[in-house]
């Protein structure tokens, strides 16, 4: 079609969105009002929960036989980061706010969050946990006085370690659990459990707000569960047999691998005995974008390096067609990604993390030392030689000020930026990359010495732009410490801080009032001509499938998406224009994100938003939510 044209292929004006909703008769109750746990660009960071240390040891016993893990140590921490001027290597107070324990969670590494303020009108987000074996697979059995001794084997009376799986409100978590974390309450309740998971543990989770769904990646099998915004499991996604063969691979079915703790083979000191899938299947880290779910893969058929994958996400929400990304060469090992985030610009972060231990001091649970935050671009115009859509050669950030920067733990989100006006983090949204990692201050050899303790492991925040050459070591940094404890005693430990994700408010009136400058990293070169043809189609849908009862009207979300059906990639504006009708009198609707959609009114009860110029290739996507509120009382099915 012409350049000029919006092939829409699924419109649904307002009069039939509301009579659609019919059909889905449902309404959530909002939470209570109270304060929330949590505020925006606040780190929500987990790690492992420590451990109880003996307080009499028997005559020839081994006290690490009986140093259980921690249940009142915390497994999630959100910290209020004060800075106490510009970044230069310093290690800031960072308090916390709030924390769930191993007793409620168990041990948990991946973090996401939803969109209840947006779409319900709640004060904060839903924070999401995922079970993990990053820090370790514990085993007790009774020992000869009845009471629990650690067991470094399987044997047929041993069990979990309490605080390995959590059971918080009295559920019993399971190698496969979800945990939730009332955004506004703290109340901490199972959400979900992936009940064919045995002992691997959960690579990552995310929230797509488009289809108002999680996706779970399973270490056990390698695949990728489809999650209701309830928690009950829809369908999965196999890579293995379903993705590979889409770049010429072979299928890689799952071996069956599982743990069985009764069974003497099983070692707490061996991960290879944990249940893990095969690497060419196995699927860690996960990150939504432009209509597409991105996946890390630990290794192709024939090399040892981790891939970036994705998959179209449809309409309905379910799995749609897979597309190879990029190998992720150049970095300093390949250990596996275990994090992907974008920043506003579109470039694609990647964390790795060194592999499990197993370590029965529970000091290095995690190698060392080997693992990278780096970041890679788009090719534009496409580089017909290459064989991606990437370019080839990441970008990297020095993490730690170490010599060589590869103290990565494998988590790393985007923040606000810092202001040195007010000396705080209220500056625009996405520009500061924050990543965890290990001993990230220790640095025997830098000349001038920081100052302060050395042995902090936690987050390092920086500027988005402060790639390499620059900011390494990165001494233009903030640091914070996880757990407070900064001792040189734990000089020696490593793994024992998991990811992060922070909550950011980029439109309304709490948002920051400095906007991100740095223009689109795709901009075309001065000689780029556009095709002069392509193909966009336009979809609504209601997401989720039911409105929320707030306080005077009735939620209802939507979701409306603009997706390159092309073949070739699509640069320029995106403009959608939407209407209420008349009744029922008094709906109002509104679009989010403002930015980095720009929403005006087009008449009475119509808004046209527009966004761009954007740079979409085939099967890529952009999304603009809407909310319609509907005041009460409303006639009976107008609203669902």
């Amino acid at each position: 079609m012409s350049r000029s044209g919006l092939r829409v292929v699924t419109t649904t004006s307002a009069t039939a969105l509301f009579a659609a909703l019919v059909s889905v008769w449902a309404l959530a109750a909002p939470a209570a009002a109270a304060d929330a746990i949590f505020a925006p660009g606040e780190p929500i960071v987990t790690g492992f929960s420590g451990t109880v240390p003996p307080a009499d040891v028997p005559s020839g016993a081994d006290p690490l036989d009986l140093t259980f893990i921690d249940p009142a140590g915390k497994s999630v921490i959100i910290q209020q980061l004060e800075p106490d001027g510009p970044p230069a290597g310093q290690l800031i107070n960072s308090p916390e706010v709030f924390s769930a324990t191993a007793a409620d969670v168990g041990q948990v590494f991946s973090v996401t969050l939803d969109d209840a303020p947006e779409t319900s009108g709640a004060l904060a987000p839903n924070i999401y946990v995922a079970a993990t074996s990053a820090y370790g697979l514990n085993l007790v059995v009774p020992g000869p006085d009845g009471n629990p001794i650690r067991s470094r084997t399987g044997a047929p009376d041993a069990t979990f370690m309490p605080g390995q799986w959590g059971a918080a409100g009295g559920a019993q978590g399971y190698p496969g659990s979800i945990w939730k974390i009332d955004g506004v309450t703290g109340e901490v309740t199972l959400f979900s459990t992936i009940a064919a998971n045995t002992g691997a543990g959960l690579g990552n989770i995310v929230y797509d707000t488009a289809s108002a769904q999680f996706f779970v990646s399973d270490l056990d099998s390698g695949l990728i569960y489809r999650l209701a915004s309830d928690g009950t499991i829809l369908d999965s996604y196999d890579h293995g047999v379903t993705g590979r063969p889409v770049a010429g691979l072979d299928p890689v079915p799952d071996d069956g691998s599982a743990v069985d703790i009764t069974d003497p083979s099983f070692s707490t000191e061996d991960p290879s005995t944990w249940g893990f899938t095969q690497p060419e299947r196995s699927v860690y880290g996960l990150a939504v974008r432009n209509g597409r779910l991105y996946y890390s893969v630990a290794a192709s058929a024939d090399s040892d390096v981790p891939q970036i994958w994705s998959v179209s996400i449809k309409s309905d929400g379910s799995f749609g067609t897979p597309r190879w990304e990029l190998d992720a060469a150049g970095l300093p090992s390949t250990n596996q990604i275990t994090a992907i985030a974008f920043d506003p610009q579109g470039r694609m972060l990647l964390a790795q993390r060194g592999a499990a231990t197993g370590a029965y001091d529970y000091a290095q649970l995690a190698q060392p030392g080997a693992s990278a935050v780096v970041r890679f671009k788009r090719e534009f115009p496409d580089n017909p030689a290459t064989p991606g859509a990437w370019v080839a050669d990441p970008e990297s950030y020095a993490i730690g000020l170490a010599s060589d920067g590869a103290a990565a733990s494998g988590g790393v989100a985007l923040g606000y930026g810092y202001s040195e006006e007010s000396g705080d983090f209220s500056g625009a949204c996405g520009v500061y990359v924050w990543a965890t990692g290990d001993q990230l201050r220790t640095n025997p050899d830098l000349d001038p010495p920081v100052e302060g303790p050395t042995a902090v492991s936690g987050l390092q925040g920086m500027i988005k732009s402060a790639v390499r050459p620059l900011n390494d070591p990165p001494t233009l940094s903030f640091f914070a410490d996880y757990d407070g404890n900064t001792d040189d005693a734990t000089a020696n430990e490593a793994g024992h801080v998991g990811s992060v994700a922070i909550w950011q408010v980029c439109e309304g009136p709490s948002a920051p009032a400095t906007p991100d400058i740095e223009p689109p990293d795709y901009i075309p070169p001065p000689d780029f001509v556009p095709p002069d043809h392509y193909n966009l189609t336009l979809e609504k849908w209601s997401a989720p499938h039911f409105c929320f009862d707030a306080p005077g009207a009735y939620w209802c979300n939507y979701t409306i998406r603009v997706e390159n059906t092309g073949t070739v990639p699509y640069w320029g504006q995106v403009s959608v224009h939407d209407y209420l009708p008349a009744n029922p009198p008094g709906a109002t609707m509104t679009f989010w994100p403002q930015p980095p959609w720009a929403c005006a009114p087009a008449g009475p009860s119509a808004e046209t938003c527009t966004r761009g110029p954007v740079f979409l290739f085939p099967g890529d996507a952009v999304t603009l939510h809407e909310t319609v509120q509907l005041p009460k009382p409303v006639a009976p099915g107008v609203c669902s």
